[in-house]
C-alpha cells in the first residue's frame, strides 16, 4: 500500500529500467497523481509488457494519463485498470485509445464506477 509516493519513486525507476517486463500493483491505493508519473514512464518504456494498476484509487483524470501514454507506448501488450473510479469519460479515453495502439492484446476495465 505504498500510494501516490510509492508510485513517484517506481515511476523514476522505471524510466531507467530496461529489463521489467511485468509489474503488478493491484491494491496499493494509488491515486491521479501517481498515476500520472506511471503513465510518463509507462510512455517512455520499452521493455514492459503487463501492467497491473486494478484496485487502486485512480479516477478520471488517471485514466486519461494512462491513454496518452498507451497512445505512445508500443511493448504493452497487458493492462489491468479494474476496480477503479476512473468514470464514463475516463473508460471513453481508454477505448479511444484501443484505436491508435497495436501492441495492447489485454484490456481489464471491469468494475469501473464513478466518483462518488
Amino acid at each position: 500500500m505504498f500510494g501516490d509516493k510509492g508510485a513517484l519513486g517506481l515511476a523514476e525507476a522505471l524510466e531507467e529500467n530496461v529489463t521489467l517486463t511485468s509489474l503488478c500493483l493491484r491494491d496499493n491505493l494509488i491515486g491521479d497523481v501517481g498515476i500520472e508519473k506511471m503513465s510518463e514512464a509507462l510512455a517512455r518504456s520499452s521493455s514492459l509488457q503487463k501492467l497491473y494498476l486494478g484496485t487502486n484509487s485512480f479516477g478520471t483524470k488517471g485514466a486519461i494519463n494512462l491513454a496518452e501514454a498507451l497512445s505512445k507506448n508500443t511493448t504493452l501488450s497487458v493492462l489491468d485498470i479494474g476496480n477503479n473510479p476512473v468514470g464514463p469519460e475516463g473508460i471513453a479515453e481508454i477505448v479511444k485509445m484501443l484505436k491508435n495502439n497495436d501492441s495492447l492484446t489485454e484490456l481489464d476495465i471491469g468494475c469501473w464506477h464513478n466518483k462518488k
